[in-house]
């Protein structure tokens, strides 16, 4: 789809309340989006199908006020790695809690650290060249390894990175830079094991 069908689109949905308009528009985005959150949480494929769809359902909500300055897919990405954001900023929250709860909430983690543990078996027991990516990616800063999503995989300018992120365009290319670097070593290590 070319950004004219998409800025029609977008126009349908705001003025006519279209759900088969945005269907469409999920229906563009919503593969590409998975695999960056896909890439961002290191192949927890149950969290990246949460995350795509709170996106996609904070993109309906604030459809409105996407001013049509940039394109469609900067401003869709700015959605996604506010909710990756919000995500970890939750996730990192450890409040008070009685010794019930706090038992409840050990249980949860411990089941959560299982199924991290599960996928890393998985991806150590048949290393295909993606599992060994998606590893050598998780060790990565966060911010690194969303702006190497944003650039390799999503294909945007260092400008639309920037735009993004929030970052200045010269501190996307040195994080480029560094994040290309720590990840053909890590490849590297990888591979010579």
């Amino acid at each position: 789809m070319n950004a004219i069908e998409e800025r029609a689109l977008i126009v349908r949905i705001v003025t006519l309340n279209d759900e088969r308009a945005f269907a469409r528009l999920v229906t563009e985005h919503r593969q590409s989006l998975h695999r960056f959150f896909l890439m961002q949480t290191g192949g927890d494929s149950a969290l990246a199908d949460d995350l795509t769809q709170e996106t996609l359902i904070c993109v309906w909500q604030k459809l409105n006020t996407f001013n049509m300055l940039s394109r469609f897919s900067t401003w869709l990405y700015r959605i996604a790695c506010n909710q990756w954001l919000q995500h970890r900023r939750a996730s990192n929250k450890m409040p008070a809690l009685g010794a019930e709860a706090t038992n409840a909430l050990l249980l949860q983690i411990s089941d959560q650290e299982h199924a991290a543990h599960s996928i890393v078996e998985r991806i150590d027991s048949q290393p295909s060249p993606e599992d060994r990516l998606l590893r050598c990616l998780a060790t990565l800063r966060p911010s690194t390894r969303t702006i190497l999503n944003l650039f390799y995989l999503q294909e945007m300018s260092c400008r639309q990175v920037s735009q993004v992120t929030g970052q200045s365009e010269s501190a996307v290319r040195v994080q480029l830079s560094r994040g290309r670097a720590m990840l053909k070593r890590l490849l590297e290590d990888e591979n010579s094991k």
